[in-house]
């Protein structure tokens, strides 16, 4: 996996940022309720990309060593 550096890490989160709020906008201005599955999915779209960067970011240092760890609790062995 590539590191990110941190101008990069800003501006893709500044891009789902917005796309983020744009989706959250349409939401609250729909007013037709048989259309607005559709922009509830790409709100959870760009939610999802957003949760993915930071994701990315917070584990772009990490070693072997950390991921070894992370499997060990994520399989919950002490």
């Amino acid at each position: 996996m590539k590191k990110i550096t941190k101008r990069e890490y800003t501006e893709r989160k500044a891009k789902l940022t917005a796309a983020l709020t744009a989706a959250q906008n349409a939401v609250l201005g729909c007013d037709d309720y048989e259309n607005i599955n559709p922009l509830y999915d790409a709100e959870d779209k760009a939610q999802d990309k957003l949760d993915s960067l930071e994701r990315m970011w917070d584990t772009r240092n990490w070693t072997g060593a950390d991921w070894a760890s992370w499997d060990l609790i994520c399989k919950n062995i002490d």
